[in-house]
C-alpha cells in the first residue's frame, strides 16, 4: 500500500453526483475509498475535482496527488505524496460502508 514516502490508494469514482465528497471506505479491510464529486466526466473535470477534495480531506497539496491508472474509469489508483502514518490516522477518520463478511 505504500512505497517510501508515497502511499497508492484505490478509488471509486462517482461523477455527476448530487452530494459530493469522500463517501467512505468500502469494507473494513480500507482497500476501496469511495469518493463522489458533481463534475461530468468530461476533459478531466472529474478527475480534476476528485484530486481536489482529496487534498482538501488529507491537508496536502493538489500537486501531491496523482491518478497514475485508471484516468479514463471509475476504478482508480491514487499515489499520494505523503508519510504513511499520517494516512494510516487520516484513514481511520473515514467511515466504512460497506458490510463485512464475517
Amino acid at each position: 500500500m505504500n512505497t517510501d514516502s508515497n502511499v497508492h490508494i484505490a478509488v471509486r469514482l462517482s461523477p455527476r453526483s448530487g452530494q459530493p465528497g469522500i463517501v467512505g471506505w468500502q469494507s473494513a479491510s480500507r482497500q476501496l475509498l469511495v469518493v463522489r464529486v458533481s463534475e461530468p466526466p468530461v476533459e478531466g473535470r472529474a478527475n480534476s475535482a476528485l484530486v481536489g477534495v482529496l487534498a482538501e480531506s488529507l491537508h496536502i497539496a493538489k500537486s501531491r496527488i496523482q491518478i497514475v491508472r485508471g484516468a479514463k474509469t471509475r476504478q482508480k489508483m491514487i499515489e499520494l505524496g505523503m508519510d504513511i502514518d499520517a494516512f494510516e490516522k487520516w484513514a481511520l477518520t473515514i467511515p466504512v460502508i460497506g458490510r463485512s463478511k464475517s
